[in-house]
């Protein structure tokens, strides 16, 4: 049986072995491809959509929460503010009213759609669970407004108090007003009367957006615009006297006394609490009234009339308006 010549042979062991290099090279470029473009898919990610907040100190939207769908999206945003009127005192119970007041967020919010890799939790059985998430995360971002009505000190361009409604201002200034002015009145007898109770600042009420976790009710405003704001409160420490704690506040030891009736300093001790500043009210009622009363002056009785102007119940000034000699 003829055989090949040796060239032959060994050209058709290289033809072989390069068809088989080929075969290799082909199939390492193969799996390259298909690494390269599952890297690609996984970079571009699905398409979800996001939801996406102005953040000042960047001056640029960033993307907080991800969701498979816009309505979605909305539900999420729609949550939020659900979840702010149930909390608010006033709202809760008035749905309609909220609405009315067109809820919006303080902070600037958008949804668009975009390509991200993001875990994306599977819908569960009764519970939305992208929602749900998305609504846990933006809670502490989001901050609903509403429209509502401020009562403002117009000299020094301040808001004093918001509440959901002009009415519901108007109720809380005439309460403050009438509790200061009924206890001054009640104080009074015979020929004494209340010839004016006003505001002492000058005031205005205007439409305002507010962030709805400071919208009070008409009992909470009155109640602020009495006392002010929460006392701020002292943790005595070890070797702390008073004079040091008043010190920290830039009160003296006189205001201590006087915030704090009743407590014995000598005793202080570690954990105390103290009251170190007490706030003063943001509005301020001044009460006019005329007092008429006997007065012996150089052995003489006399009919004296005189006007005394008080805030808030306390007297800061007595002025004579008439002095008659009685027979």
């Amino acid at each position: 049986m003829p055989t090949d010549p040796p060239e032959q042979t060994a050209a058709r062991q290289w033809e072989l072995r390069a068809r088989q290099l080929q075969r290799e090279r082909n199939l390492l470029t193969a799996v390259l491809l298909l690494v390269l473009l599952l890297a690609l898919l996984e970079r571009i990610g699905s398409r979800v959509w996001a939801i996406a907040v102005f953040d000042s100190a960047r001056r640029e939207f960033v993307e907080v929460a991800y969701l498979p769908q816009r309505a979605q999206a909305e539900q999420v945003l729609s949550t939020l503010q659900e979840n702010a009127r149930r909390r608010h005192p006033f709202y809760r119970d008035a749905p309609k009213e909220f609405l009315a007041a067109r809820p919006s967020f303080r902070e600037a919010v958008v949804l668009r759609r975009v390509r991200r890799v993001v875990a994306l939790p599977r819908q569960a059985t009764g519970a939305d669970l992208p929602v749900q998430r998305a609504a846990e995360a933006l809670a502490s971002v989001l901050h609903v407004q509403v429209k509502a009505s401020s009562l403002n000190d117009v000299e020094n361009r301040k808001v004093l108090v918001v509440l959901p409604a002009e009415t519901m201002v108007e109720d809380a200034s005439k309460a403050r007003l009438a509790n200061v002015s009924g206890r001054v009145s009640r104080d009074l007898t015979g020929g004494d009367r209340l010839i004016e109770a006003r505001f002492l600042q000058k005031t205005a009420v205007q439409p305002v957006s507010w962030p709805l976790e400071e919208v009070r009710t008409v009992q909470q405003a009155v109640e602020y615009l009495t006392s002010g704001a929460a006392p701020a409160m002292h943790v005595v420490q070890a070797g702390e006297r008073p004079s040091q704690i008043a010190a920290k506040y830039n009160a003296t030891g006189e205001d201590l006394a006087r915030w704090n009736p009743g407590r014995d300093f000598s005793l202080l001790r570690v954990g105390d609490r103290l009251v170190v500043r007490r706030p003063e009210p943001p509005l301020t009622v001044l009460t006019v009234e005329r007092r008429s009363y006997k007065q012996r002056i150089d052995g003489h009785w006399y009919q004296v009339t005189v006007e005394i102007r008080r805030h808030d119940g306390e007297e800061k000034n007595r002025s004579e308006l008439e002095r008659k000699l009685l027979k």
